[in-house]
């Protein structure tokens, strides 16, 4: 009875080690299925996974294969040091990427930050401006040990501010120009003295072209020579 006892439970313990080991075996089957999905999801979208070390120049450890639509580059290209990710970072928008970096891990507090979108130099060398969300992995210490972020490809949006910027601006000048013009025409019209309507004049175009000295000068009547009427030397002694 003692052997048939415990040999049933030599039995049962194995059955329930199997057991536990196949419920291990379908939950990781499940997990990485789970992760193919999602992998599957992340490569087809425009959203570009980056895992970067807090290293110098930021080296990248992970990066999803959707990047070559993005930059050009291949995970390759990224995972084996090829390309440096900082080092396609705009020259004129590098320092201010690094200095959010830096502002937002030296505060413990911080574990997610956004970036001010910024461009990128892709293979071909086109400029893309990029929006990028980043989390912060810190350390027991609370020093950044890695960034995870998500980057993706904001040119249009950007573009078409620009765009909007462009012609509010332009059409500000031109509202600007009217307005000048309309009140040099109405002084003209209502004041008779040459050398007040003249020096008016000036003083408009001064306005319009940004000048800072100039002169009006009549060419006189044999056409030999120029009649300063008046000069305005922007205060530089002449």
């Amino acid at each position: 009875d003692d052997e048939e006892h415990r040999l049933f439970l030599d039995v049962s313990n194995d059955l329930s080690f199997a057991l536990h080991q196949l419920e291990i075996e379908r939950e990781q089957k499940k997990f990485r299925e789970n992760l193919d999905e999602l992998n599957r999801t992340v490569n087809l979208s425009p959203l570009v996974v980056f895992r970067w070390s807090s290293d110098d120049g930021w080296p990248v450890e992970f990066v999803s294969k959707n990047v070559v639509a993005l930059l050009g580059y291949t995970v390759d290209d990224f995972l084996s040091g090829r390309v440096v990710y900082k080092e396609l970072i705009h020259p004129d928008d590098v320092d201010r990427v690094r200095r959010e970096v830096e502002k937002n891990s030296h505060d413990i507090r911080v574990d997610l930050f956004v970036h001010e979108p910024y461009r990128l130099m892709t293979k071909s060398g086109r400029v893309r401006y990029v929006r990028d969300r980043t989390i912060i992995t810190r350390n027991s210490s609370g020093e950044p040990v890695h960034y995870q972020g998500v980057v993706f490809d904001v040119s249009d949006q950007v573009e078409a501010q620009n765009l909007r910027e462009k012609s509010f601006l332009e059409s500000l000048s031109r509202t600007r120009e009217l307005e000048e013009l309309l009140r040099v025409a109405k002084f003209v019209l209502d004041d008779g003295d040459f050398t007040t309507q003249a020096r008016e004049i000036f003083e408009s175009a001064k306005n319009l072209t940004g000048a800072t000295a100039g002169y009006v000068a009549l060419l006189s009547e044999d056409g030999e020579e120029n009649d300063v009427l008046f000069l305005d030397s922007g205060g530089v002694s002449c």
